[in-house]
């Protein structure tokens, strides 16, 4: 069975949390895509970084990987600063 969907989702509030930590403020998610390198790797962590911040948008870029070193995925997210 394909560890996606949950990873998808780990990732997706791995870079909500960073956008929102770098706005100080909160943001509400514009665009994310996402992909998926390897959907077998179930035990793969999400790592954000904050590429750029405007007054209104955050962009953030994220991967997955595995204990072992592989790349189980690769995304980049936009969101919204509202509050």
């Amino acid at each position: 069975m394909s560890a996606a969907p949950g990873l998808i989702a780990a990732m997706a509030e791995a870079m909500a949390l960073e956008a929102a930590k770098a706005a100080r403020a909160q943001t509400h998610l514009v665009s994310l895509a996402v992909d998926m390198l390897d959907a077998a790797a179930t035990d793969a962590a999400p790592k954000v970084e904050i590429v750029r911040k405007t007054r209104t948008l955050v962009f953030s870029s994220g991967e997955a990987v595995s204990p072992d070193g592989r790349r189980a995925m690769a995304a980049t997210a936009v969101h919204r600063i509202v509050g």
